[in-house]
């Protein structure tokens, strides 16, 4: 059917052009085609380039109640939710399904992702909760002096602190104090206490998980620590205390952080395929009106200031 339109307005415009005698111009006769012929125009028009007066500009008229008509803002608007959907709104369901597919893919990348780096984030969470000891970082801090260890920073005083409370100790459910280690003093009571040492909780929040792999000064907490055998690593933010466990947790923990990253890739590929597939429905609904802009004016609009223009005379074409 699209062949046969292009065939017909191609000899329809070839007749025009013969029948009004107005050809190609020929090189050293100076002649060109007069555009204010009402034939000429009548060709220009089925080609959507009618001129108005003057001869510089589209004088179709569209006509955005006609039942074919697409609404660019509406395209826009149904790709910007769900992408695809504004391409087959102005016919062309194949780029739609490209963009459609191309959210599916970023959803199921991320989701293999953000599963991954959930699993993994249990296992050094719970390792981490069962190699490292709040106790035994508080009391066993001192024994990292001397020799190299001074240059490390383990201790208990830092840049960084931890919070603590004393859980339920008179069956109510709840905890009975909270405190922080910018005051060792008062945690130091609470150790040699024996009624509330036993009941003694570090806050598990992502402060704890993130300072005890991160900075020296909560090394004597690793249960492998040793301060006979340092195992320091020199890096150009300072040196760094290692065990096999804090080695292992900080490796694992990094790996999770890298997974979320790229899951994080995956949501704003996702975003920017939204935004892309909601200009390109705009756009594509605007070159369709106008590319059937004859179609929905459903006239020519002759103009009568030309020379030769026929009043009165309109042609309405549509295919």
């Amino acid at each position: 059917m699209h062949s046969n339109n292009v065939i017909m307005k191609y000899f329809l415009g070839l007749a025009l052009i013969l029948l009004a005698g107005v050809g190609p111009a020929v090189a050293g006769e100076g002649r060109k085609a007069d555009l204010s012929h009402p034939l000429v125009t009548g060709w220009l028009a089925i080609q959507g380039q009618w001129p108005a007066a003057g001869g510089t500009a589209d004088s179709i008229i569209i006509d955005t109640s006609h039942p074919d008509y697409l609404y660019p803002g509406r395209a826009m608007i149904f790709s910007l939710f769900i992408p695809g959907a504004g391409q087959v709104y102005v016919k062309r369901p194949v780029r739609g399904l490209f963009y459609l597919a191309t959210d599916v893919a970023a959803y199921y990348v991320w989701r293999d992702y953000i599963g991954r780096g959930n699993t993994i984030e249990d296992l050094w969470e719970a390792f981490a909760d069962s190699s490292w000891s709040f106790i035994r970082w508080f009391t066993e801090a001192g024994l990292y002096r001397g020799g190299e260890w001074d240059r490390v920073g383990v201790g208990i005083t830092g840049s960084h602190n931890l919070e603590y409370f004393v859980a339920d100790m008179d069956g109510d459910g709840l905890p009975e104090l909270f405190g922080s280690t910018n005051d060792p003093g008062r945690l130091a009571e609470l150790i040699a206490d024996q009624d509330t040492s036993a009941f003694l909780r570090v806050r598990r929040n992502g402060n704890f998980y993130e300072n005890i792999g991160k900075y020296n000064q909560f090394f004597s907490g690793w249960s492998d620590a040793d301060p006979n055998n340092p195992d320091i690593e020199e890096t150009l933010s300072g040196p760094i205390a290692w065990s096999d466990y804090r080695r292992w947790y900080v490796e694992t923990r990094g790996e999770s952080n890298r997974l979320r990253g790229l899951a994080g890739y995956a949501v704003s590929a996702a975003l920017f395929n939204h935004v892309l597939s909601a200009a390109d429905a705009l756009f594509s609904a605007s070159a369709w009106n106008r590319g059937h802009a004859l179609k929905l004016s459903g006239r020519l609009r002759h103009d009568p200031l030309m020379p030769y223009g026929v009043g009165g005379v309109e042609i309405s074409l549509g295919w």
